[in-house]
Parts: C-alpha cells; structure tokens; sequence
C-alpha cells in the first residue's frame, strides 16, 4: 500500500469517492466499511453527517450543527445564573441582588440576640414606670426607682453589640410617676418628664460617654399627669409632648432647649370632655406635622380619636390642631404607642383594645391636615382578662422591623414581638404581619416592670424589670445592618469565580456545590448577614435564610 496525498478527492459529478478499505486521510483517521473509525481525537473545522459520528474518546470542533436533541450520555449540569458585579467579589462569596438590580457580596453586621445584662455599673430598683431613648451613640435610662426617686444611667454601645454602663444618678430625690426621654438631635441632649409634688416637671440631661448632668427643672402644667408622651420636631428641632392630667383634658406643649434648660410656648387643648385615656404623639417628617392620639375622646363617642397640628415656633398654628377621624374602639387601659414610618409614609399605631381583649396595630395615612385614614386592626396578641399596661414600640429601619415589649396585667411575664408593614405589592399593603409564634418571653417574673426600647442604629435595645430585686435588665435584639434582605430573600447564591467591578459575573445557584471551608458533614447552613455561614439556631431570631447542606468539609450543596 502507498500513501496518497492530494488537495481534493472527488467522485463524479460530485459523488462520494469510493476509497479502498483501509485507506488513511491524513493520517488521522480510518476509513472502512463500516464508516469512518475514530479511535483518538478528530480537530475539524466542521463535522457534518446526514447520519452520526462515532467517537471512542472525544471529538473537538468549531462548530457544530444540529439543536443536539438526540444527545445521551452527557454529564448532568446544574443551572448557573449571571449578573453585573457590584464592586469586587471573590470566589466562593454569597451574594445578593442588590436594589439596583446587579449582584454584590453579602456584607455587614450578623443577626444576634445578645443575652440579658443588668443595666449600670450599680443595680438600681425600679417601680412601674421608665423609659429609655438613643441617640449619637448613647443610651440613656430613666426609671422612678423603688424608693420613689428619679434616677437615669447613660451607656455607649460598640460594633459587638455591648454596651458600657455608667453609675446611677438621681435628677430628682422624690418623684410620683411617668418618667418618658426624648433625645434632641439638633442640642445632643436628652429632655427628661416626670411627675412630682401633682405637676409634670421636665429636665435637659446632657450625656458624654457614661455620665450626666442635669439641667434647672422646668414645669410643663400644674397638674397630676395620667399620662405623657414625647416626640422630637427635627424640622423646628423642638420637643414636643402630649399628656392628660387628672382633669381629663389632652394637652399638649412644644418646649425648645437652650443650653441645659428648656423653655416652653403656649399649652394647647386638643381635646376635653371626659378625655379620660392615654395618650400619644409622634412626628410626620414626609408632611411635617404633628400626629396627637388620645384612646378615649369623650368628645367623639369616647372613641380612640386621631387629631394633626402644625408647628409655629414654640406652639401650633392658630394655637390649635385639628380632629383627624377615628382610630378605633378604644384605648384606655394601656400606653398609646405612635411611630411615623419615614419609608412607607405611614404611621403606626399599637395599644390594648379593651373592647376586644386584644393588643393590636393599626397603619394610617396622612390624607389632609384633617384627615388621616387607617387599615383595619391587626391582631398582635389577644389577652382576655390579662393585659398589661407597660409597653414600649420601637423601629429597626435597616432590617424595617417593629418591635414591640409588652407584659400582662398578673405581669408573669415580659414579650416582646416583631412586625412588618406588609409589601406595597401585597395584597394587603396597609396591615402589618407580626411573629407572634417566635416571640420570645424576656422574663417570667415581671411584676410591675416597665417595658422600654429605643433604636440604637442598628439595634433595637429593650430594657425592663425582674423581681425580687427589679433590677433594670437590658437585651439587645439582633436586627442588622446588611446588604442581605431581614428575611434574606434577596440571596441567590455563590460566585463561580473571581470578578472585578462591572464585569459579568456567572452564579452559582440551587443544585450547584460552592467550595468552602470548615464544614460539618451533613449540617444545614444558614446564611449570616455578614456573608458568613453558620449551623446553629437561635430561637429568639424568627427566620434564617437557609444557604445549603454540607457534604463534606469543603463542599456546600446550595439549597
């Protein structure tokens, strides 16, 4: 046999040449009776066939045709998504969508609940009333002690979560009752109300690191307080607060600080006749008014009523405000608890309703300044025979979450309860959803506790008693700062490789296996809001984000 070596090899009028059995093309390939035998690899610009090639090992081309319909045999692959990087991202990385729409590492603070810690370098006794408020990095507690004394401790939280206490201080030696904060933004102070010798009395604290001051007492009226509520204006950056008193008319009065002192406009009636319930006041940023509630307006069928003012130097325009509808059927047993959501433009509303035994929220909606509209009451807790009347609301806007700390009448225990305003999409977008089934029970043997929280930038601290000493406990909640959703829902797995800013990024999704380290065999994994990976559950936190299961100590089947 020879070796035939030319440019073409045709048949006639452009038929398939007929080659002798065991004739070799090139080299590469044989050719039989039975077809072309590939045994090796076959490198080929195109490789056509109105039939099939048979490949003992691999066959590499350019190009291939065909929808490859008939192809058995290939390796299983799992889905991979892709997606604009935001920033740089390593191999390996969780990641999220972020809100404009490219995909980033998950990054910022975990979810943990910290455990209860007294609060103070001295414990102190409290009685049933107290308050806390945050703001530039401090804490500050007010509580009338067990010896009828006005006593406050201040405190800075670091990025782990711990707070540093100062001592005790009394402001007042003898005090009767309602001890409310509110912390001016615009003075860096803190403006103390209480109750004492049948008046409501008012202090400026000035907080650096873990001690205070006081400022001279300033009276607000001249009258047993039933009830006092405070809120911050940062729009006129004034204090603003609603109360009764014993005469069963709502007041409310603006006071502006100066120096260590606080100095007040005109007292307002928002309503009287028989105004005997709670009170409540926040403040609207989006419309910049105030929003006052009263549980039981005598004047409106003693229904919780909604009222509006607006801000003119130390009081309200035309030294009134005005009746901004029914909230609900009505509030008289329990602390009025009012938040402005700046977010969603609404505010939220939560007290005991007495008519139905239960605790309850409500969303209203500024409408005009006579009018405000709410959705209908969403149940928190239903309490028949046994509510309390100590409770404190406060907000997370990094995770937008509410939290609310409550007791019962009997006080067997302290709660506390988070919840959402639901989806603006959802079917329901003016209710709130609360997980009332994983709230967690902060003591057991509360009597006559107060519950306290405040924000605390990315943290919601709550603060109440325990017996037998009624020492101020303190817990911090494990709301976070993060990249990743509060419920997680903006995870979408792992990058495949490494990428700059910009460049496409190839995902890593369910069904896939991300290398990672230290792993479990056999353990689920939920993802952190540091990225982080962890395997233990803390049943104070409602919901974990599930990343993956373990398959060995590197391997991490995506979930």
């Amino acid at each position: 046999m020879s070796t035939l070596n030319v440019t073409s090899i045709k048949g006639r009028a452009g038929a398939i040449p007929n080659l002798p059995d065991g004739a070799i093309v090139s080299g590469i390939a044989t050719i039989g009776a039975g077809g072309v035998d590939v045994t090796g690899i076959v490198t080929a610009t195109s490789l056509e066939s109105d039939t099939k090639i048979s490949a003992g090992s691999s066959v590499t081309a350019a190009n291939f045709y065909g929808d490859g319909a008939n192809l058995t045999n290939l390796p299983s692959q799992s889905p991979v998504i892709t997606g604009i990087a935001s920033g740089t991202i390593p191999a390996n990385r969780s990641l999220c969508v972020h809100s404009d729409g490219k995909v980033g590492l998950i990054t910022g603070s975990n979810y943990q609940w910290k455990s209860a810690t007294p609060a103070g370098s001295s414990p102190e006794g409290m009685s049933n009333t107290g308050e806390m408020a945050y703001g530039n990095g401090k804490i500050l507690i007010v509580i009338k002690t067990s010896g009828n004394a006005g006593s406050c401790v201040a405190g800075t939280i670091n990025a782990d979560r711990i707070i540093t206490w100062g001592a005790w201080t009394e402001f007042e030696s003898s005090i009767t009752s309602y001890c409310r904060v509110v912390y001016d933004s615009n003075a860096d102070k803190f403006v103390i109300a209480y109750n004492r010798s049948t008046a409501i009395k008012t202090r400026v604290a000035t907080v650096s690191g873990t001690s205070i001051t006081y400022g001279t007492e300033t009276e607000v009226i001249s009258g047993n307080a039933e009830s006092i509520e405070g809120c911050f204006d940062p729009d006129t950056n004034q204090v603003i607060w609603a109360y009764k008193t014993g005469t069963n008319i709502f007041y409310s009065r603006i006071g502006a600080i100066s120096g260590t002192s606080i100095s007040y406009g005109t007292q307002v009636t928002i309503s009287g006749n028989n105004s005997n319930g709670p009170t409540g006041v926040t403040y609207d940023t989006k419309n910049n008014k105030v929003i006052l509630a009263t549980g039981y307006n005598g004047d409106e069928s003693n229904n919780g009523w909604a009222f509006i003012g607006t801000v003119s130097g130390t009081g309200y325009v035309g030294n009134a405000v005005a009746s901004a509808g029914l909230i609900n059927y009505n509030y008289t047993n329990s602390r009025l608890n009012m938040l402005y959501d700046e977010e969603r433009e609404r505010i939220v509303f939560i007290s005991f309703n007495a008519n139905d035994t239960q605790w309850e929220s409500l969303v209203g909606t500024y409408v005009s300044d006579s009018s405000i509209t709410w959705g209908t009451p969403n149940i928190i807790e239903n309490m028949t025979g046994s509510h309390g009347s100590h409770n404190s609301l406060s907000y997370d806007p990094y995770t937008k979450v509410y939290g609310l700390i409550y007791n019962n009448s009997s006080n067997d225990f302290v709660k506390y309860v988070r919840g959402k305003i639901n989806p603006v999409g959802g079917s329901q977008p003016e209710n709130m959803t609360w997980e009332v089934n994983d709230a967690p029970v902060l003591s057991s043997d509360g009597y006559y506790v107060t519950a306290m929280s405040t924000n605390a930038g990315d943290n919601i601290v709550l603060g109440y008693g325990t017996k037998p000493s009624f020492h101020v406990n303190t817990v911090i909640d494990g709301s976070r700062n993060s990249t990743l959703a509060s419920n997680g829902d903006n995870y979408i797995g792992y990058s495949a490789a490494a990428y700059t800013n910009g460049q496409t990024v190839t995902i890593q999704v369910v069904g896939n296996i991300s290398t990672q380290v230290g792993l479990t065999p056999g353990l689920k994994y939920y993802i952190q809001g540091d990225g982080g990976l962890t395997s233990l559950v803390d049943t104070n936190i409602p919901s974990y984000t599930v990343a993956g299961i373990a398959l060995d100590a590197t391997k991490l089947l995506i979930k």
